[in-house]
């Protein structure tokens, strides 16, 4: 069956992303993700990065983002969800059958920002490293 792209109405193409298949927009390179398949693509030292955004509150698109429809769902509109609740990042996300569509680029800033090292401000662990420093600098 052949899907077209929730952004551009562009041909989506069966891609590998390693050993993964993925639906890839010829035109705007966006890329349609299965549930289970962005751990796959998106790596991680240990932890399930998948379960963190399918436990995070959708956001409501602001009025000039575009309202994408889930490409196997009957067009169900995807909500957004923001990576981590820290990112900054925002990706969408079809509440029915748990896809992710990454815009074209957006795999690469996703890596980019979990690649950083946990001691900068704004990564994921950071807060949590820095109040385990507090609390263990107040018991020395």
């Amino acid at each position: 069956m052949a899907f077209v792209c929730p952004r551009c109405n562009g041909d989506m193409e069966i891609r590998h992303i390693g050993k993964t298949q993925v639906e890839r927009c010829g035109s705007c390179k966006g890329v349609f993700l299965d549930a289970g398949e962005f751990n796959k693509v998106i790596t991680i030292g240990e932890g399930n990065l998948e379960f963190c955004i399918l436990s995070d509150d959708e956001v409501l698109p602001s009025q000039d983002d575009q309202i994408l429809n889930c490409i196997k769902c009957a067009h169900q509109p995807m909500g957004k969800v923001e990576l981590l609740n820290t990112s900054g990042i925002y990706i969408d996300r079809c509440p029915e059958c748990a896809g992710i569509w990454l815009d074209g680029g957006e795999q690469e800033q996703i890596q980019k920002y979990l690649d950083k090292p946990s001691t900068t401000e704004g990564h994921p662990l950071f807060s949590f490293q820095d109040f385990l420093s507090r609390l263990t600098s107040m018991f020395s």
